[in-house]
């Protein structure tokens, strides 16, 4: 339901945080976008890291998955 996203998307704490940040004039726009480019790089080598990671063999599947 579009209006249940958008009531949730108001109570983001991300952006309710980055906005409080602002208005308190800790954190300016220039800023924030700078963070965001260096948050959206590290994701994005993290995301290429796995693509060219090999898949993990079949047996260590359920590895320190349950405690024995």
């Amino acid at each position: 339901d579009k209006n249940e996203v958008e009531f949730w998307r108001q109570k983001c704490p991300v952006a309710r945080f980055k906005k409080q940040l602002e208005e308190q004039e800790i954190l300016s726009e220039k800023e924030y976008k700078n963070m965001e480019h260096k948050i959206n790089a590290e994701i994005d080598d993290a995301f290429e890291f796995a693509i060219k990671s090999p898949l993990p063999d079949y047996d260590d599947l359920y590895a320190n998955v349950f405690s024995e």
